[in-house]
């Protein structure tokens, strides 16, 4: 058995720390552009599994409108509508210290700035972010095991 809290995980991008800004019990979503394998049909019947090299996927990260985060990541992408200052690529750390998990997402860059809304309260927006390939760091022992 594991222990795990959603408020152990560390995210850092463009220098930028994200532990102040992502909404408090929110998880971050990642998402494959594509399926590993695909199935292509044989001329005889049956299937073949096809490798997709393709490795390239989304994170959805659930930021708090009130934030330093937020405002840095609206600058952020602002800068971007600039040609000359439309630069910011760079890798994506996810540490998750509750269990020593490290995903490091390569060439991570915002691809879509969040829908806003304003209300009599504050809320929290959704920031999309593409990146080119995960590289997780293999963890054979998780150190949030309990009961052992």
């Amino acid at each position: 058995m594991q222990q795990y809290s959603a408020d152990t995980v560390e995210i850092a991008w463009q220098g930028l720390d994200f532990g102040e800004g992502v909404a408090v019990g929110t998880f971050i979503q990642q998402t494959r552009a594509v399926p590993r394998f695909t199935k292509k049909a044989k001329g005889r019947g049956g299937i073949v599994r096809v490798y997709n090299t393709d490795e390239s996927g989304s994170l959805t990260i659930i930021v708090d409108q009130e934030s330093q985060l937020h405002q840095d990541l609206i600058n952020i992408s602002e800068s971007e509508r600039n040609a000359a200052t439309r630069d910011k690529v760079a890798d994506l750390s996810m540490t998750d210290t509750s269990s020593g998990y490290v995903d490091i997402y390569q060439n991570a860059y915002i691809s879509e700035p969040a829908d806003e809304s304003r209300g009599t309260e504050s809320g929290t927006f959704t920031w999309t972010f593409e990146y080119e390939r995960k590289n997780p760091e293999v963890v054979t022992q998780p150190i949030n095991l309990v009961g052992t």
